[in-house]
């Protein structure tokens, strides 16, 4: 009887018996970036992110997020990804069905009393925010710059004084002048050149101006969640002179900061809440406030 020939190798059973390492691998690393995506998300809408300067306007941010967690993966430390990505969903959860924003944004809103707008001020103060490098408005600049407006053409305040951002913001005097001109709405408009780095430039710079025209009481036009921040670093810089800071918030278009009824408004408020608690903490460290 001949002998029974070798049966020829399967090549395919052969792959399948030395590709688990490798498909271990490839399934590791597609978790760790589905991860580390999905920590991105739920950070990005907490606005955790935005508090730390060097993320705050870091470019293709989660593209960073999803390599970093496939390189996890690689190491085989997904663990670590999944429990910092388990912290941030609880984060989100609390953020976005509790009270929590709520009790964050309540002590940040500042707004004089009615009477005493109705008294009027030497000066309409606009504190800077981004002008978009082709000289449009951004939310936050056309609300302030509003509301400003609306004090000069109400006759509560003869000036307007404007600050500049650093570039590549555009022109923050430039944006308003064409404004005023396309409204036909005359404004005595003073510019304070810098350009300003923070609040506390400008509180600086105003209150040098202040104490040279003999100023008393300003209204200070900023975003709602920033006027107690604003408020008690313009009154420290101007406490020799006892300048009278009015705080007179802008119209919030993002969130309803009255009521915070939707999971959504939650998120967003929490974002500019945390940014305000942390910037009253440096201030205070750096004895600003």
């Amino acid at each position: 009887m001949p002998p029974t020939p070798p049966r020829p190798k399967n090549l395919k059973n052969d792959f399948r018996a030395a590709s688990p390492p490798r498909r271990a691998l490839w399934i590791s690393v597609l978790q760790g970036a589905l991860f580390g995506l999905l920590a991105y998300i739920l950070l990005d809408d907490t606005g955790v992110l935005n508090l730390l300067p060097l993320l705050r306007n870091w470019p293709n941010l989660a593209l960073i997020f999803l390599v970093s967690g496939g390189v996890i993966g690689v190491m085989r430390r997904e663990k670590w990804l999944q429990i910092f990505t388990g912290v941030a969903a609880i984060l989100w959860l609390v953020v976005a069905f509790s009270p929590l924003s709520a009790r964050l944004v309540g002590p940040l809103l500042l707004q004089a009393a009615p009477a005493e707008i109705a008294r009027g001020a030497d000066a309409v103060v606009v504190l800077a925010s981004f002008i978009q490098s082709d000289g449009e408005f951004t939310s936050d600049a056309l609300h302030r710059l509003l509301r400003a407006i609306e004090l000069i053409r109400s006759g509560r305040a003869p000036r307007l004084v404007l600050t500049e951002v650093r570039p590549p913001a555009g022109s923050y005097s430039v944006a308003a002048k064409k404004l005023a001109a396309n409204l036909k709405i005359p404004i005595n408009l003073i510019t304070l050149k810098g350009p300003m780095g923070d609040t506390h430039d400008e509180a600086v710079a105003v209150a040098k101006l202040a104490k040279q025209r003999g100023w008393k009481r300003i209204f200070l036009v900023t975003s709602p969640t920033h006027t107690r921040r604003a408020s008690l670093v313009f009154r420290h810089a101007a406490r020799e002179i006892k300048l009278v800071v009015l705080p007179v918030a802008s119209q919030e278009t993002t969130t309803d900061l009255q009521t915070l009824d939707t999971p959504a408004d939650r998120l967003r408020a929490f974002g500019m809440a945390m940014r305000e608690v942390v910037g009253l903490q440096i201030y205070r460290r750096r004895g600003w406030i």
